[in-house]
């Protein structure tokens, strides 16, 4: 699905200037992918993004998923794409369809939301 990521990320007041001012100021464009599975005769939207240690900084995790039903999303979807086998070279390709600034802002984005995970989920409850 394409979805601007930052805007169902929450902005945590530990997130260093330069990610806040990204997540509050700009657009980040991502092609974000999620499983479509078949259970129970019906189809089952999962997306494992987020780790349960980030629940407390306000991140859509899916800590009750119940195994039956579908998880939340870790974005909202502005499009969504056909079911694809290859998901890696469609992404590729999607990704080399933005601009250069966008590539390079979502390039930061995740490079700088990455970095604040692994220092703060580890110390999260």
């Amino acid at each position: 699905m394409f979805t601007y990521f930052n805007e169902s990320t929450p902005i945590d007041e530990s997130f260093p200037e330069e990610l806040k001012a990204i997540a509050t100021h700009e657009r980040v464009p991502d092609f974000h992918h999620y499983l479509r599975v078949f259970e129970q005769e019906t189809w089952l939207n999962l997306d494992a993004t987020w780790h349960d240690a980030l629940m407390n900084f306000g991140f859509r995790v899916n800590h009750d998923w119940d195994g039956s039903t579908h998880t939340k999303l870790a974005a909202v979807a502005e499009q969504e794409y056909p079911v694809t086998e290859n998901i890696i070279d469609l992404k590729t390709r999607l990704v080399a369809s933005l601009s250069q600034d966008q590539q390079e802002l979502r390039g930061k984005y995740f490079q700088l939301v990455t970095e604040w995970i692994s220092e703060n989920a580890k110390s999260s409850p």
